[in-house]
């Protein structure tokens, strides 16, 4: 088995997002776009945790204009982690895609051998 490829942590990640970044970056990395693709993606779950540990200090309804409202931070929180998702999701099928196809085997199976066997009932 081969050892996994060592990517670089880049600056600014909270500690989660590096290992997040560790996690993922050694498989979905190929080539400079989906590096900033990823480091987007990492970001964005890094915001996420940031308005998650934000909200946690507040209450999840806030009252504003007219009655009892959910608080900010939790939809900026859900959709930075949809985006994470989709963008993660969106680069391991990508990295799936590229995958080497495995090679032909010039050496027939038995069951290929008697695939190609002449049978003589064909004939008729």
């Amino acid at each position: 088995m081969s050892k996994p490829k060592i990517v670089e942590i880049p600056d600014g990640l909270s500690e989660s997002a590096a290992a997040v970044w560790r996690e993922l970056a050694p498989t979905l990395i190929y080539d400079s776009a989906s590096r900033v693709l990823l480091l987007t993606a990492v970001r964005f779950f890094d915001l996420s945790e940031q308005a998650r540990r934000a909200r946690k200090r507040q209450t999840i309804v806030t009252s504003e204009r007219g009655g009892p409202r959910a608080h900010p931070l939790c939809k900026l929180e859900a959709s930075c982690h949809d985006r994470f998702s989709r963008i993660v999701q969106s680069l391991q099928e990508t990295a799936e895609k590229r995958k080497p196809k495995p090679a032909f085997n010039p050496i027939p199976t038995a069951d290929d051998i008697s695939a190609m066997a002449w049978n003589p009932e064909d004939t008729e």
